[in-house]
């Protein structure tokens, strides 16, 4: 495990070019195939790119000296689809997936844009020109006005600070400021005039706005409402022109969801992120105080408050990270003034980071990425990632098990103490996360065999894994490379920090909750167990548990650990105990033995012990009637497949083999192609799904006989699984079978052969020949290679690979291959023909 906290995946230099935008993930595609998508824009290039790859490069046109920088870029559904919307003064480019790009041309000049749920919000702008006071009673002075009833369409749109845009085909509306306890329809012609009423803030995931009100210093949450088209009435004498009719509103901002208590500076950055409940956290960053503020929001309750202020922040991100049992959160990343990182969820400080001493602000978060700027005089910045905490697959689970047994706010402390004592250095031999989960586990207990031993004073030791990296090949080559000299300094060397939580705090938390504990630890172990792949983890979490366990004098989970796994854990001084644990074999085996048990089995909470879950409810329908109808059933309900039945233990397994073989014969008509694809019955899954899908087959290599005859040599065998695993790093499986396809026809070269030869005609026939007979004799290497290779459909008709004796030249031409005056060409083809024969019949596997 490397001991850099976060790990720098590439350096540049903007050398004066300026306009670096790197925005948020979107569901650019079918959410299937939808990846984290960033975009860099220079002057008039556009550079689209997907997964850390370039999918699209765009040049636009008619951009002049509008340069296209922060707030002029954005990912927004338009028309249904999402697309890259580039702002360039009096223009906006709409740039899609397809290579399609349009140019929307604009009515004014516009300076930032803005997203919502409803489309996009354009801020124009300001202008110096008189507007009238006509809503002075409310208090806003010449910030909001209401165009005259017969004005026309293009005075009034000139009003308006704000358009709106739902489709590039629609037309630029100006939107509208509702008013409270008005009607969408009556404040459809309020605009906002000038800044003292500025739009600050949207999001794309929630219908809100942070608005700023220079008048009384203050910012406010309001409402992005949407008000259909068809729901106004046209006929209104005071609406003249359908144009000028809003359909986004902001507001009401008499009423807002929330309004800053005192005077405060407008704020430099505003940030969407989530609390521990996933509920909506707006925060604004504010420049004079250098703090961070978050904001609650409620949308059901139409309510927000206040819930911590976070000082000594220069600059910060919100970033998408799953974050053990909470699920995918919104994370905050804040740059504090000493130039150190901290990663808060909600007010919980999660870990801290160390960063280079030129780096003064931290932007453009894109899953799970950010960039790192360093000072103006540097023209330079990181690329940077968060590394997964942790990343080990036993280690996460155990930490998602305590977390099941602690407050949100316990679980934040422990997580916070485990990746400040695995950053300091964890001691012990194996993988040192797992060391560290022990270390932390067993000082709850006053004498605990178990631990990892004392950690090292320093931060790096000379067998860690971070002076490993140093020394290695990789980072020798990668100092080398100029352009990536100074990203190795010692200046801009990651170190982990001292932090300034307390391990007193964390190892009070584990005692007070050892107990529920050890038996989240205990049903997780079980867990394990149902898997033969998860032997070695299950390994080391009982030699942890029986030490646990000891600590607390629970002899029988002790004696629970020896009977397991003698060969790792002791056995309990004291016998048994009467504290007996669950023990799912047990309970798997009483009710395979027809025992009706009312209770059960217990489990963790998803997504841990999902493989109890599903092998205790199958177990349950073992002493119904119909039993096998049933297990195959819940298996199809639950998931559980054949690849899951070959990583159970054989006898948990067989019971439920059993089932798919006693309704295989004659299983009930009314069941889904995926409950007869389980059992077997793919004839009956191809029915099922209409004949008119493909039919999937069970086998574990995929083509079928249903092929044309002219590709039945071709099927890809490389896609099996075994043979994956064996032959990982080359492709000598597709080359054999190349080399043993007869269907193809043989590409040639006759320059030589007919180079000097009298008859050029014979010569490429008696040169045919050969390779003929060496075409011939591929179908006895093709029955070893492809025996017991497919198990097709009774109604599928056996093919047999053509014998393709005809040639091809480099240039297109075919040769035909005269066997007419080839002497006893036809007793030649008969050993051939029945050997095609005999491979073709080799490929068939026998039934289970």
């Amino acid at each position: 495990m490397d001991a850099c906290p976060y790990v720098p995946v590439g350096r540049g230099f903007l050398g004066g070019r300026e306009g670096y935008c790197a925005l948020s993930a979107a569901p650019l595609c079918a959410p299937g195939d939808a990846a984290a998508s960033e975009a860099y824009v220079a002057g008039d290039a556009v550079v689209w790119s997907v997964a850390g790859s370039v999918r699209q490069c765009y040049k636009l046109a008619g951009v002049g000296g509008h340069r296209a920088g922060e707030g002029s870029v954005a990912w927004c559904c338009l028309g249904g689809a999402w697309a890259l919307c580039v702002l360039a003064g009096r223009g906006l480019h709409v740039l899609r997936q397809t290579s399609e790009s349009s140019y929307v041309p604009l009515p004014h000049e516009f300076c930032r844009l803005h997203v919502t749920p409803f489309g996009l919000v354009l801020q124009r702008t300001e202008v110096q020109a008189a507007a009238p006071s006509l809503l002075d009673a409310l208090g806003f002075g010449t910030r909001l006005a209401e165009a005259p009833s017969a004005a026309p369409s293009s005075g009034t749109a000139a009003l308006s600070l704000l358009f709106s845009l739902r489709d590039p085909l629609a037309v630029v509306k100006p939107m509208a400021v509702a008013c409270e306890g008005c009607s969408l329809a009556d404040c459809r012609k309020s605009y906002l005039m000038d800044n003292s009423l500025e739009l600050i803030w949207c999001c794309s995931e929630l219908p809100i706005a942070v608005v700023f009100d220079h008048a009384h210093a203050q910012h406010l949450i309001v409402h992005v409402l949407l008000q259909p088209p068809q729901s106004v009435d046209l006929a209104t004498p005071l609406v003249t022109d359908a144009d000028t009719i809003a359909e986004i509103f902001i507001g009401p901002v008499t009423a807002p969801l929330f309004r800053d208590s005192n005077r405060s500076p407008r704020a430099c950055r505003v940030l969407l992120a989530t609390t521990y409940d996933n509920s909506p956290l707006v925060c604004w960053l504010r420049d004079s105080p250098g703090d961070l503020v978050g904001v609650k929001v409620d949308l059901a309750g139409n309510i927000a408050q206040q819930v911590f202020t976070i000082a000594c922040c220069m600059s910060a991100v919100s970033l998408d990270m799953e974050l053990l049992n909470f699920g995918q959160r919104k994370f905050i990343l804040a740059l504090t003034n000493s130039r150190k990182m901290q990663l808060f969820l909600e007010n919980m400080p999660v870990s801290q980071y160390e960063t280079p001493k030129d780096v003064t602000e931290v932007r453009d978060p894109v899953a799970g990425q950010f960039s790192l700027y360093a000072s103006p005089s540097e023209h330079s910045l990181y690329r940077c990632t968060l590394r997964d905490m942790p990343q080990a697959s036993l280690v996460k689970q155990c930490l998602s098990a305590l977390a099941q047994c602690l407050t949100h706010n316990e679980s934040i402390t422990v997580l916070a103490a485990f990746c400040r004592t695995l950053r300091r250095g964890a001691t012990g031999a194996g993988d040192p996360e797992w060391s560290t989960l022990q270390s932390l586990l067993c000082s709850a207990c006053d004498s605990c065999g178990c631990g990892g031993g004392s950690e090292s004073a320093s931060g790096f030791g000379g067998s860690s894994a971070w002076e490993e990296l140093l020394n290695s090949d990789y980072h020798l080559h990668m100092r080398r490379a100029p352009e990536m000299a100074r990203l190795w300094q010692p200046s801009t060397r990651f170190a982990p920090l001292v932090s300034h939580w307390h391990e007193e705090e964390c190892t009070a938390i584990l005692k007070k909750h050892l107990p529920a504990i050890v038996e989240a630890l205990h049903l997780l172990l079980q867990d394990l167990q149902l898997n033969t792949l998860c032997a070695s983890s299950a390994l080391l979490l009982a030699r942890l548990l029986s030490c646990l366990a000891s600590h607390l004098k629970w002899d029988s989970y002790v004696d629970y650990c020896w009977r397991y796994f003698p060969d790792a854990c002791p056995r309990a001084a004291g016998g048994a105990g009467d504290r007996l644990p669950p023990d799912v074999f047990i309970w798997l085996r009483g009710r395979a033995s027809q025992q009706r048990c009312t209770a059960m089995f217990p489990s963790l909470l998803p997504p841990l012990c999902w493989l109890t879950r599903k092998v205790t409810a199958c177990y349950a329908q073992l002493s119904t009637p119909s039993w096998a109808e049933r297990v195959v059933t819940t298996m199809v309900r639950e998931g559980l497949g054949r690849a899951q039945l070959d990583e159970l233990p054989l006898g948990v397994a067989f019971p439920l083999r059993a089932a798919l073989l006693a309704c295989r014969g004659n299983p009930p008509s009314d069941w889904s192609s995926t409950a007869y694809t389980l059992i077997g019955r793919n004839d009956l899954a191809s029915l099922a799904q209409g004949g008119t899908a493909r039919r999937v087959t069970t086998t574990k290599r995929s083509p079928s006989m249903a092929v044309p005859a002219e590709e039945a040599d071709q099927a890809s065998y490389s896609n099996d699984l075994v043979t994956s695993l064996i032959f990982s790093r080359d492709l000598r499986l597709k080359e054999v079978r190349r080399l043993l396809q007869s269907s193809a026809r043989v590409v040639v070269d006759f320059s030589k052969v007919v180079a000097s030869a009298q008859d050029p005609h014979a010569a490429q026939q008696a040169h045919m020949v050969v390779l003929a007979q060496r075409t011939l004799s591929l179908s006895v290497g093709r029955g070893m290679f492809e025996l017991s290779e497919c198990r097709p459909l009774a109604t599928d008709p056996l093919r047999m690979p053509p014998l393709t004796l005809d040639c091809r030249t480099h240039d297109g031409h075919a040769a035909v291959l005269e066997t007419q005056t080839v002497p006893g060409w036809a007793v030649t083809m008969l050993w051939p023909n029945f050997h095609n024969g005999a491979a073709a019949g080799l490929r068939l596997a026998t039934s289970e």
